[in-house]
């Protein structure tokens, strides 16, 4: 996921606003990325809508693990979510599973089992209120350097 062209949305809302800020886009970083784990934990999407149940099978695996069953919040060891972090330009922010190594295989699958999870539980985006959280830090960003 990656988050560029604010200037177009805030002309799209009538502001004229042209600026850089590496440190702007790496709080925007860490909200949005807080935002996702809150969520994720909190067993919703992106859209605040509860996750699909586990499946029957899997459900019968994380009983046996003595892992809760009754909220979908996709833990399982924390390695896909602690795995999830940003980087930030002047102009961009991209917030992603980073890669693990070889010695640590659990870390290296991160990436696609974000990717399979998120296509069936839809975590790994940002809501319009996120959205309209992130333009308004931008607008006072911009108002701060003017």
């Amino acid at each position: 996921m990656k988050i560029t062209g604010l200037e177009r949305t805030i002309a799209d809302l009538n502001k004229s606003i042209t600026f850089q800020s590496k440190s702007l886009f790496e709080e925007i970083g860490e909200y949005i990325k807080t935002q996702i784990k809150l969520r994720t934990s909190d067993g919703v999407d992106y859209e605040g809508n509860a996750f699909e149940p586990y499946s029957l099978k899997y459900k019968l695996f994380r009983k046996k693990k003595e892992y809760p069953v009754n909220k979908v919040d996709l833990f399982y060891s924390g390695s896909m979510m602690g795995s999830m972090t940003y980087t930030a330009t002047p102009d961009s922010v991209r917030v992603f599973f980073a890669p693990g190594t070889d010695e640590d295989e659990d870390k290296v699958q991160n990436a696609s089992k974000a990717f399979w999870l998120n296509e069936n539980r839809e975590f790994f985006m940002y809501s319009q209120k996120d959205l309209d959280k992130v333009i308004d830090m931008y607008v006072r960003r911009a108002n701060d350097a003017a």
